[in-house]
């Protein structure tokens, strides 16, 4: 049996494959499905209801809260990486 883990922040983007029929073509498939998630208990109902029968194997981790020194460090890496990619690329659209 073939097995595939879920690896879900809180993010929209993500938790919108789980709705999808993604999960009910692995499972169909004989794929043990597993999540990583930092989801409510109540958004893990909403998935069970729109896939009745699925079985998942759930690891919860509690959500990760970015405080303001590491967000600016974070956005300055990024700032930087533009400024350097603009210079060597010649490119002002980069």
């Amino acid at each position: 049996m073939k097995k595939i883990l879920f690896i879900i922040p809180d993010g929209v983007g993500i938790r919108n494959y789980l709705f999808s029929d993604l999960l009910h073509l692995l499972q169909e498939r004989n794929w043990e499905i597993g999540f990583l998630h930092a989801l409510s208990p109540q958004a893990i109902e909403e998935i069970k209801k729109v896939h009745p029968g699925l079985n998942v194997r759930e690891f919860s981790f509690y959500p990760y809260n970015e405080g303001i020194v590491n967000k600016f460090l974070r956005e300055s890496v990024s700032y930087a990486r533009l400024i350097h990619n603009t210079r060597l690329t010649g490119n002002p659209t980069v």
